[in-house]
């Protein structure tokens, strides 16, 4: 399955035209906002894990650059991105949503520089499609590290960016499970103790990392904790658990126009 659609301001239009448009136009800035999502094949058809939860992350981060998005709220980004699932045809997808920056033209007085929102989807096999200005895809992805030593789960502390709300998921399944999380950044002596480490990102949900500082990770109960938390993230991104319920949006097979 392939893209052929972009939701771009408010509309749909070819994936063609939309990267002629960019590639060509000296008004667009690189996008200044990335936000990634996922969409998953379940039972019940194809569903976006924490749909509301990443739209309003995205939203509070444009609102943080002094922008406002009153014809493109909440619920309308949320649909927004549904639709662009639903015209493509697809089902296990990345999608993208991304803030744009156009500059006034020679012909329009001086004033703030616009906003515009573009939202791209492409299929799960296929490389994250984000639709850079120069026309070449990119991937913005910027996953948060975990280490564990002694069953404490360690990690950084947060910078926002497009992966919190994967972030935020993993965080709630470590509390859930009983584990003690500490925040704190990582010394070399905690890397080169610990005994299981895994990333944690909307695109990869949770990959666990074999070696660290040089040194191969090993033992009987190898990324026990990690192996747990995969099963419970990738259970309930695809509606299986009691916790899917307000974290899992199906996507309405409905007519687009």
């Amino acid at each position: 399955m392939t893209t052929n659609y972009v939701w771009f301001d408010g509309e749909f239009v070819a994936l063609a035209t939309a990267r002629a448009y960019f590639k060509d136009n000296p008004r667009y800035q690189s996008p200044s906002i990335v936000e990634g999502l996922r969409c998953y094949a379940t039972e019940r058809g194809a569903a976006v894990f924490r749909l509301q939860d990443h739209v309003a992350h995205f939203v509070s981060r444009v609102e943080e650059m002094g922008f406002t998005l009153d014809a493109y709220r909440e619920l309308s980004l949320a649909s927004a991105v549904l639709r662009t699932i639903m015209v493509n045809n697809l089902y296990e997808s990345h999608v993208r949503l991304q803030l744009f920056m156009e500059l006034p033209d020679q012909s329009q007085p001086a004033g703030n520089i616009r906003p515009k929102i573009l939202i791209t989807a492409t299929a799960i096999d296929s490389d994250p499609l984000t639709l850079s200005v120069d026309g070449y895809e990119a991937d913005f992805t910027q996953p948060t590290r975990f280490v564990v030593s002694d069953n404490i789960v360690f990690t950084e502390p947060a910078v926002d960016s497009c992966d919190m709300v994967a972030r935020e998921t993993v965080i709630e399944f470590i509390a859930k499970t009983g584990y003690k999380l500490v925040e704190t950044p990582f010394s070399a002596e905690l890397l080169h103790a610990c005994d299981e480490a895994f990333l944690c990102s909307t695109q990869d949900e949770i990959k666990r990392i074999d070696t660290v500082a040089g040194i191969a990770i090993i033992g009987p109960e190898t990324h026990r904790i990690t192996n747990a938390l995969q099963e419970q993230y990738r259970a309930t991104a695809r509606g299986e658990t009691q916790r899917s319920l307000g974290w899992v949006n199906y996507v309405t097979m409905e007519p687009l126009f």
